[in-house]
């Protein structure tokens, strides 16, 4: 269960003693995916009792989950306090609460300049638990805020400078008639090729070499996958609307989004169902691929074993970036939570591997399905799904210049994922659709695509 998930199931809890208990155990697996070694009720205090103790290289601090009817008062603070001044002098304090707190327990907290009292409301809890804000980063904020102006410092995502811009507000749904999916099967996907629904071209602007940064991470179960995927996005600030493809034999699985991602390879023994073969390979390959905010694309492939379990392995990262970032810092906190630092390599790719095509004239394509986004509470068409106009065919009009080009590895695949130039609205189908542009790359060994339709002439009621 994703960690947000787990915070709207505590949040239906009617029985607080249940639901405290359910925050603690929250809270100490959202510290672990962070990075620190967590001891439940440790006996750091005599005759006062701590919910967890939390460690990681020299930071060091007690947290108190607080999960009730009414805002935290004074009292309960100057409790943490007491608590805090019974242990060596370099720990400190982070108060988690749901239910707020009262000015005065807020004053309190910073009223001793020789103790660290942080405090976190749900706001932050909930931005921390979607992988929005780095729980790490926000430490640090606070801590520096109480220090140089004796402060309590909380987020505010109204002032942020340059909030992210982004047209949808949750992963794409597939539409085959209407019934929504979270992916869509091809039987017929003899390549490992995934399609993007947002532009690959992440160095338009950029005509500088570009830096792939490559390393094999150590994933055995789908947990330790989920957690790998916050941290990427935490740290190197994906922009979540990843898209994914699980490939088995001549079958493959099309989709959008970490979570369905994750969703998809738990669902293996239902996925073979629709398949229903008598023999499988002996793992299904998985592919992943992210855009990076602040430019640059993030690739994952991997493994899973498809005897007993849902074993993963031969996991490799790859991230190209547009010339080398100033601030390395979430990179190398990438690597190093990932425990991986000292193994990733660096290299220079002399051009962009991003490479275009455009279809002049445009060609005719007919619609299987429609992809759907959710957009300031509105669902609109941003994408279909075609049959394939080069499937198989003998002198495909794709003829790249060279094999660095993944675009002839199109004719390989059924059906192909495409992305509207101008969406419209659900339930309307325009009489013509037509493609209008592709782009290509290579990353973490997929062949990866963005592929733009457009229409004309009037709806189809």
């Amino acid at each position: 269960m994703a960690f947000i998930e787990e915070l709207n199931t505590l949040a239906g809890l009617t029985n607080h003693g249940d639901r405290g208990k359910g925050f603690e155990k929250f809270l100490s697996a959202l510290l672990r995916d962070e990075g620190f070694f967590v001891t439940p009720s440790p006996p750091c205090s005599p005759h006062l009792q701590v919910d967890l103790f939390a460690r990681r290289g020299r930071t060091n601090f007690l947290v108190e989950a607080k999960w009730l009817g009414r805002p935290l008062s004074k009292a309960q603070i100057v409790n943490v306090m007491e608590r805090v001044r019974r242990v060596p002098k370099d720990v400190f304090a982070c108060v988690f609460s749901m239910s707020g707190y009262q000015a005065g327990a807020v004053r309190e907290a910073y009223s001793d300049r020789n103790l660290e009292i942080i405090l976190f409301n749900e706001l932050e809890i909930r931005r921390i638990a979607t992988g929005d804000l780095s729980f790490e980063s926000l430490l640090d904020d606070k801590r520096n805020a109480l220090r140089a102006s004796a402060d309590m410092w909380f987020y505010d995502p109204i002032t942020e400078a340059h909030p992210p811009r982004r047209l949808r507000s949750g992963s794409d749904v597939i539409h085959v008639g209407k019934q929504a999916r979270n992916w869509q099967l091809c039987l017929e996907s003899d390549i490992e090729s995934l399609f993007c629904n947002e532009c690959l071209d992440f160095s338009r602007q950029y005509r500088g070499p570009v830096f792939s940064l490559r390393m094999y991470v150590g994933l055995g179960t789908i947990p330790e996958l989920r957690r790998f995927m916050r941290v990427a996005r935490r740290e190197l600030g994906l922009a979540n609307e990843g898209s994914f493809a699980i490939h088995q034999g001549a079958a493959g699985w099309f989709g959008f989004g970490a979570e369905n991602f994750i969703r998809a390879v738990k669902a293996r023994r239902s996925r073979y169902a629709e398949l229903n073969w008598d023999r499988y390979h002996h793992s299904e390959e998985l592919g992943y691929v992210d855009r990076i905010e602040t430019g640059g694309l993030f690739g994952l492939s991997l493994r899973q074993s498809t005897g007993r379990g849902n074993n993963l392995h031969t996991c490799e990262v790859e991230i190209l970036l547009p010339g080398l970032p100033v601030d390395m810092e979430g990179i190398k906190r990438f690597c190093d939570l990932t425990r991986h630092r000292e193994e990733a390599t660096l290299e220079i790719v002399n051009e962009t591997p991003v490479k275009g095509l455009h279809f002049t004239p445009r060609i005719g394509v007919e619609p299987v399905a429609t992809i759907v986004s959710r957009s300031n509470r509105e669902k609109w068409v941003s994408g279909l799904i075609i049959k394939n106009p080069f499937y198989r065919k003998a002198d495909p009009p794709i003829k790249p210049e060279s094999l660095d080009q993944p675009f002839w590895l199109l004719r390989e695949q059924e059906i192909l994922l495409c992305t509207l130039r101008s969406w419209h609205r659900v339930g309307d189908r325009m009489q013509r659709y037509e493609l209008v542009l592709a782009q290509g790359c290579w990353i973490a060994g997929y062949a990866t695509f963005w592929i733009v339709c457009d229409w004309s002439e009037k709806t189809v009621q």
